[in-house]
């Protein structure tokens, strides 16, 4: 349809009185991050379209995009409600509610960045500032879950969640809750803690063998799922089977689970209780980082038993980028999605108050634009705010900040401010302008004379979402460019400055008359 237009075009301006008909009618907005400048998510001057041939050789880059080529469709963006997230915010209400107003409607509300996922620890987790570890329910041998309570969620993080929602409804949109277990309840445990310790080096870090602890901790997820949607009125979106199953912590909440046992687990036990008790609610398997999926999807979507219960993966980034790994996957197993379900980075202290690390932001956003063009769906962020420590958490972070986390917001809940960093303006650049149900689109960028892209080159992904074109483009590297966008027979070209990154949005299709 592209060579249609340019050659339709090219031939009516040869006609004297024409040209007035093949004038684009497109025009583009653009909206910008850069390092050094005050730029942040700031719209610019719009770009307008013209004809391939006028502009090709004024750019440095090409980016070519295709509206015919369609891919997944897209679930969403977020982050998590962990109960230092939250303790955070509720401080920063306490101290200054005009600025907690400010933080909720950035991530939740219309004129924000968009958010409508929340992730929600299922219990304690390492992003928690109370001790001991708890779960919903820690009345040994409850089989029946007689004991099963929302109460500490109901002090610490309910209240923030129904805010968050309210929020996201107003704006015209849900939020989805994706529940995540650290670990089963201690006493459904061979080593008899949420905390694999020592003990777990001789036990296992593991269920009981005894089938009833299986069915238990099944059941566990259902009840959940149920009370929070009595809590919240709306329905639980989704659960992952357990937080990065592979990992065998010593200092905070874990569960082991194989590609086999988790596999089992699911086919025997959690699927089919979901599946009786809340048959609405996605589950997700491996929840871990991306080098593991080709296996872990391998050994439960390979299985039909277990992957008639499963919606999809949820991966992690904390191996690398393994983008070769989602792509074989969806090749293997196209009718089962990829959700992103956490990223975060080591906490940034001497940069927090001036925005962070700026290639921190640049990380998420490399790592989102791979992640899209191989077929993840969404982006579920960390931590929602933590404070100057990258906390708290169960270790004292006051003492040292060697275990604090990076968070998109860092929050000086004592003295009331927020310190918005460079990881939330990149991510705003999609979750802001790629709401759910939009579909990514192909696109691929060049050098202008066709070559293959040097290394650091400006990184693009592309979606439509109606009749609207949305496009992400981000450059890493120490000097401008330019980048000349591709569409339908028309070009744009776009200036980039060193280490910015900017959204496109403009009208699907071009019309031949004015």
């Amino acid at each position: 349809s592209s060579h249609f237009f340019a050659v339709v075009c090219s031939a009516m301006r040869a006609v004297v009185g024409f040209f007035a008909l093949c004038q684009s009618t497109r025009t583009v907005s653009v909206v910008r991050t850069a390092e050094s400048t005050d730029d942040r998510l700031s719209p610019q001057p719009p770009l307008n379209f013209s004809d391939v041939a006028s502009t090709v050789a004024k750019a440095d880059f090409v980016l070519n995009v295709d509206q015919s080529r369609r891919f997944q469709q897209m679930s969403g963006f977020g982050g998590a409600f962990t109960e230092s997230a939250a303790f955070n915010m509720m401080a920063l209400n306490a101290t200054n509610s005009s600025l907690y107003e400010e933080l909720m409607n950035a991530y939740f509300a219309e004129g924000g960045i968009g958010y409508t996922f929340g992730r929600v620890p299922m219990g304690s987790c390492d992003f928690s500032p109370y001790a001991p570890s708890w779960s919903y329910d820690d009345v040994t041998d409850d089989f029946s879950l007689a004991h099963f309570s929302l109460q500490n969620d109901e002090e610490r993080r309910l209240p923030i969640l129904r805010d968050a929602l309210s929020r996201t409804r107003a704006a015209g949109r849900d939020l989805k809750i994706l529940g995540s277990p650290w670990s089963a309840p201690a006493w459904m445990k061979k080593n008899g803690n949420m905390i694999c310790g020592l003990k777990a080096l001789l036990t296992g870090c593991v269920l009981k063998d005894d089938p009833r602890y299986h069915q238990a901790f099944a059941s566990y997820y259902a009840r959940w799922a149920k009370e929070y949607e009595a809590a919240l009125g709306t329905p639980v979106w989704g659960l992952t089977v357990m937080n990065e199953p592979q990992e065998n912590i010593l200092t905070y909440e874990g569960q082991v689970f194989t590609p086999e046992t988790e596999r089992d687990f699911i086919k025997n036990f959690l699927g089919p209780t979901l599946a009786n008790e809340t048959p609405g609610v996605k589950l997700l398997i491996l929840d871990h980082n991306k080098d593991m999926l080709e296996q872990w999807a391998g050994t439960i979507l390979g299985d039909p038993d277990a992957a008639k219960y499963v919606w999809g993966s949820g991966v992690h980034w904390y191996s690398g980028d393994h983008f070769d790994a989602l792509n074989a996957t969806h090749s293997k197993f196209p009718g089962f999605s990829i959700l992103a379900t956490e990223a975060t980075s080591a906490l940034d202290s001497k940069h927090a108050k001036e925005g962070g690390t700026w290639s921190k932001g640049e990380h998420y956003a490399h790592d989102m634009i791979g992640d899209f063009n191989n077929w993840v769906t969404g982006f579920v962020d960390w931590n929602l705010a933590l404070d100057l420590h990258g906390g708290p958490l169960h270790v004292n972070v006051e003492v040292s900040d060697l275990f604090g986390s990076d968070s998109a917001v860092i929050l000086d809940t004592k003295k009331g401010h927020i310190y918005y960093q460079s990881i939330f303006y990149y991510i705003g650049h999609f979750s802001k302008f790629v709401p759910e149900g939009s579909t990514r689109i192909w696109s691929s960028i060049s050098t202008a004379n066709a070559a293959d892209a040097p290394p650091l080159a400006p990184e693009a992904v592309a979606f439509q979402n109606g009749n609207e074109i949305i496009v992400v483009i981000m450059n890493r590297m120490d000097n401008a460019t330019t980048v000349a966008v591709t569409d339908s027979g028309e070009q744009a070209v776009l200036d980039m400055l060193p280490h910015s990154i900017h959204t496109l949005v403009y009208p699907a299709r071009k019309s031949v008359f004015v």
